[in-house]
């Protein structure tokens, strides 16, 4: 595996902002105020922190010496060829690829190393054979052999493994029944249009999903869970469906005393675990159903028994519970007869155990949020008794209870403490680095941002917190952060009382390297700009901002390479009653789709976009034949993309007042039903994503 590359920080910072309407031209005043303005550096400021008891950070140790790998003595460069597969694959999870190779030497005994790239096991074997993907996700396959000297092959040959969700695809919605909301699966290759139910016997009468939201994929992409009253007596269960076999294989998982409800879950990163919220008799409690040996064979275990209630929707799934190993689960609780809620961990290796409390009996206002970061457990509250909340971690690998170490310590510049209000925590794709905002004594404020690395552990985090740079005026409020797939860019944008936005874009000089100082700012000056959201590219390179840059209140696409790219808008010209309604969504690193009412005629469609051809947009949905007040396509929570070619869609295009799904084929252009015609008021309402 490679490692991670360490170099000095420089971090680069653009924003967006609106300044008022000169009376010019709204394009040309567009495209000729881009201008970029250099900002004072300055170091970064970081709030007092506090180590307590905390023991010295861990040291991982000297470097291992991989010896001396001998002389070759004239022996030939060993040479390896990978056999099988010939080529590049992309492949449906749970299937399997065949791998063999040939290695070439004058040495011999041979060694093989296959690595796959975190998809399955490596693999010492020359053929290992049929190797089985569990995991949705890209791959990269390296075949290394070496000889008796201990040379290995200096240009090992490669593989992608591209390993994609199963070909059914999840539809939530009133398909079944006009009056109720169902999930069935639907074949995008099927000749004749039909579902997939996945209850036996069908869904009975009135029974329901209870939030489509909470349909949601395993991170394996294998399973698909939600929580339903299937049996029709009151009592919400969670049911899980291999995608797989989805035919009548919906299968419950929960398991509760009577007059109990799930009201939330979460799953586990391995996918072999799920934890839920339930509501008993006796109060909240959480479980874990366990579905390592598979869903014929799911077993449940009482993880806490006086959890608090979880938030509506569940955790957020960018704070999860899960330790890394899927072996832990951190929650909030309270021990019996009290009221204080605190931070529990339950070990799935030591059930009988139970739920412990990460950290000494607390005698003040207690807990009100925890999550994992890296390898610790990460909680927000006022454990001190003094204003204002505090973060804490413990590290989940360190004996239970510990001393917690507090990361922050409140001053009077830091007003009330944390602020944990939604939007105001999020964590790195890598999970290792928590951006967290610090309240201050105005209401919801969100200024500054700081940002904390605990990838070496909690002890050596209490150190190293951030504040990244969001220089705004006290009457500007910090709405959202969002980071880049890549982990090495995120942006924050201000919402200000005179109508205008600034989004700002903090870069990494490099993977694995620290945020720097605030370099530099791109200002955007004409009508007052609204920032609606903000998007990524796959591959971390450009952003797409939703607000209205052009035309006072018609949204458009704004792009912005980060590579010293001028911001450009990039969809089509629209007229003052048009809007780009939803975010779009990156087909590939430099393509988007997105919705808008592009023609003016009351009609939302879908347009992909290329970044390198801005303002040419080509029309993807069918002819839309219905006439009426509801017709046209819906919001981006009903596209799926299956591939760059080919995407999902539901909108009333046959009927009028039905939302249906369509396959929109890029390559044959072609839009294919996949349901029969439905009735007027019938609608799918949510397209679950892997």
């Amino acid at each position: 595996m490679a490692s991670k590359s360490v170099s000095s920080p420089l971090l680069v910072a653009y924003f967006l902002c609106a300044c008022g309407d000169d009376g010019g031209d709204a394009d040309a005043n567009l495209d000729a105020t881009f201008d970029a303005a250099p900002v004072d550096a300055g170091p970064f400021d970081a709030p007092p922190l506090d180590a307590g008891d905390a023991a010295d950070a861990r040291d991982s140790g000297p470097p291992m010496d991989a010896g001396d790998a001998g002389d070759d003595g004239g022996n030939d460069i060993p040479d390896g060829t990978i056999d099988s597969p010939l080529a590049d694959l992309a492949i449906e999870v749970g299937g399997s690829v065949e791998f063999q190779a040939t290695c070439v030497d004058s040495t011999s005994p041979l060694s093989h190393a296959w690595n796959f790239g975190g998809g399955a096991e490596d693999s010492d074997l020359e053929d290992p054979g049929a190797v089985v993907f569990d995991s949705v996700g890209s791959f990269d396959v390296v075949y290394v052999c070496s000889d008796a000297t201990g040379l290995a092959d200096p240009s090992p040959p490669t593989r992608h493994i591209e390993v994609r969700a199963p070909a059914l695809i999840p539809l939530v919605g009133n398909v079944v029944s006009s009056d109720r909301t169902q999930l069935v699966f639907v074949d995008p290759d099927a000749s004749t249009p039909a579902y997939v139910d996945p209850i036996a016997g069908g869904w009975p009468a009135h029974a329901s999903i209870e939030f489509s939201f909470l349909v949601r994929y395993s991170p394996d992409g294998r399973y698909l869970a939600f929580i339903a009253d299937i049996e029709v007596d009151g009592e919400d269960a969670l049911y899980v469906v291999d995608v797989r076999a989805a035919s009548g294989g919906a299968v419950r998982v929960s398991a509760l005393p009577a007059g109990s409800s799930v009201l939330t879950y979460e799953w586990a990163p391995d996918s072999e675990a799920i934890a839920y919220h339930a509501l008993e008799t006796s109060g909240f409690t959480a479980w874990i159903a366990d579905l390592s040996t598979g869903l014929s064979a799911v077993t449940s275990v009482l993880a806490h028994p006086r959890v608090r209630p979880p938030p509506i929707g569940g955790t957020s799934s960018s704070l999860p519970q899960w330790s890394r190993d899927s072996r832990k689960l951190v929650m909030r609780g309270r021990a019996t007869g009290s009221t204080v809620p605190e931070a529990y961990v339950f070990d799935r290796d030591d059930a009988a155990g139970g739920a412990r409390r990460l950290h000494p009996a607390l005698t003040t206002e207690g807990v009100e949020r925890v999550f994992v970061v890296a390898s610790s457990a990460v909680f927000i509250g006022d454990l001190d008794g003094r204003f204002g909340r505090d973060i804490y971690a413990v590290d989940l690998d360190r004996p239970i209870p510990a001393t917690p170490i507090r990361l922050t310590t409140m001053s009077a510049s830091f007003g009330r403490g944390v602020d944990d209000s939604p939007g105001s925590l999020a964590l790195s794709p890598s999970g290792d680095e928590l951006l967290f905002a610090w309240r201050s004594d105005g209401f919801f404020r969100r200024l500054p941002p700081y940002l904390i690395d605990l990838s070496a552990g909690a002890g050596a985090a209490f150190a190293g917190a951030m504040m990244l740079d969001v220089p705004a005026p006290e009457d500007e409020l910090v709405r959202d952060y969002v980071w880049s797939p890549t982990g090495n860019a995120l942006t924050a944008w201000v919402r200000s009382v005179d109508g205008s936005d600034i989004a700002y874009v903090f870069q990494r000089a490099s993977a694995g390297s620290s945020f720097g100082s605030y370099a530099t700012r791109t200002a955007l000056r004409g009508y007052p700009v609204r920032i609606q959201d903000v998007s990524w590219s796959p591959d971390g390179q450009r952003l797409a901002v939703r607000g209205d840059f052009s035309t006072q209140g018609v949204a458009e696409v704004l792009g912005l390479e980060l590579a010293g790219g001028v911001p450009r808008i990039l969809n089509a010209p629209m007229g003052v009653d048009g809007d780009v309604v939803a975010s779009p969504r990156w087909l590939s690193a430099t393509e988007l789709v997105y919705l808008a009412d592009q023609e003016v005629d009351g009609v939302e469609e879908l347009y992909v976009v290329d970044v390198a051809a801005p303002g040419v947009a080509t029309k993807l949905s069918p002819p839309v034949v219905a006439s009426g007040g509801s017709i046209g396509f819906s919001t981006s929570r009903t596209v799926r993309l299956l591939s760059p070619t080919r995407i999902v869609a539901v909108g009333a295009w046959r009927t009028d007042g039905a939302f249906e799904p369509v396959l929109l084929d890029r390559a044959s252009a072609t839009s294919t039903p996949l349901l029969p015609m439905l009735a007027a008021g019938q609608r799918v309402s949510w397209l679950p994503e892997p």
